[in-house]
């Protein structure tokens, strides 16, 4: 039996514990565009079995309208969907885009984690060598900065292991370094001066769609990037992890031991030692079973928010980031629009002035003007843009 939702098509299977877990398929007008297995936790008869399973679908959902059909398998044997029966067929006034899906299929691309189609990472051999290129670069600030070891992380990490290769329906490449220190303060201080030296080496970089726990970084030119996460070892020996876990903390003990070396798109590779009881603490104990719905944000995840930066400062890091690759020198049309009403003798106080473009404005038409901006890289920007200018201080 299986469901349908806005973001996954989730259900379960009937087996035997005693039996490994089955292949569970996704089917398009008859066509498989999707495999899984059914080995998630469920809840069945006042217990908990690893029979369920999970597919991404919430970018499908928008490509497909009347007269497509849904199905799931295991095997030959079709699943019951909720409500539906063993098939979905759709009935919605909006036309169907499937056989644009299927075509993409076709042509070697994937259903990825949100249920859209893409190529696979390790098919384009220039994004390959930009990432790999990119991870050395990065690997040498982060030592640097902080001491530590940039790693393969997450999802990289796990195809990498249990795969030998990036998993195919995976969108990143993520990486992880783990922090000497062991206090909020000190490690999120660290993360930050980190943030800073990879905008000063000229880098594109942001924080993730999620928060600050995370940095995505690319290099101008380049449309490969690099998730770089955090990690620390608390009071008590356990690893912490920026983005969360889902399993038994690795103990600091556990981590002795020289890297092992390790095959990623036919590249050797270190990863830690102890690489398999860190999946284990990311993903939980199935770690080896592929799971395509897998989402972190679910309810066995573990995160201390205490080694998160705050707001103000990941704001502050953001927009020095955002003013050293965009220098904006033109006066904003609302500048111009009311200089010549403002008086020759009076004072214009800009709040957030950024590069200064109009603060610099102002005082080129003869007024009094002062800028401020809680960015460091904003106000230096609109400084150097007073002496080209040639403007009084």
């Amino acid at each position: 039996m299986f469901k349908l939702g806005p973001n996954f098509i989730s259900g379960w299977i009937d087996r035997p514990a005693s039996e490994a877990p089955s292949a569970v398929s996704l089917y398009l007008n008859g066509v498989q565009i999707s495999e899984t297995y059914a080995a998630r936790d469920h809840a069945v008869d006042g217990g908990v079995r690893p029979i369920g399973f999970s597919f991404g679908v919430k970018k499908l959902w928008p490509m497909l309208g009347a007269g497509d059909v849904l199905e799931v398998r295991q095997g030959d044997q079709s699943i019951d969907i909720e409500g539906h029966g063993a098939r979905l067929v759709l009935h919605e006034p909006a036309t169907s885009r499937s056989a644009e899906v299927l075509k993409r299929l076709r042509k070697g691309g994937v259903l990825d984690r949100a249920g859209g189609v893409r190529t696979p990472l390790a098919d384009s051999p220039q994004w390959v060598d930009n990432v790999f290129d990119l991870y050395e670069t990065l690997g040498e600030i982060v030592q640097r900065v902080t001491g530590a070891s940039l790693e393969l992380a997450y999802g990289t990490l796990l195809g990498c292991v249990r795969e030998g290769d990036f998993i195919r329906h995976d969108d990143d490449f993520d990486s992880l370094y783990i922090s000497r220190h062991s206090t909020p303060e000190a490690v999120t201080e660290e993360f930050a001066r980190l943030f800073q030296a990879i905008t000063d080496a000229g880098l594109l970089v942001r924080f993730g769609a999620h928060g600050a726990n995370v940095m995505v970084v690319s290099r101008p030119d380049s449309r490969a990037s690099i998730d770089i996460f955090y990690g620390w070892f608390n009071d008590a020996g356990e690893l912490g992890l920026s983005y969360g876990w889902h399993g038994r903390p690795v103990h600091r003990s556990e981590t002795l031991g020289e890297p092992a070396v390790a095959t990623l798109a036919g590249r050797s590779v270190a990863i830690p030692a102890f690489a398999e009881s860190l999946l284990e603490q990311k993903y939980g104990a199935g770690w080896r079973v592929p799971d395509h719905g897998f989402a972190h944000k679910s309810d066995t995840r573990r995160t201390d928010k205490r080694f998160y930066l705050d707001k103000h400062r990941a704001q502050n890091l953001y927009w020095n980031a955002f003013y050293a690759r965009n220098t904006l020198t033109e006066a904003s049309t609302f500048a111009r629009l009311v200089v010549d009403s403002l008086p020759m003798d009076g004072l214009v106080i800009d709040i957030g002035c950024g590069t200064g473009k109009d603060t610099n404005f102002f005082a080129g038409q003869g007024r009094e003007a002062i800028g401020a901006d809680a960015s460091a890289q904003g106000v230096a920007n609109a400084a150097a843009l007073g002496a080209e200018l040639k403007l009084e201080r």
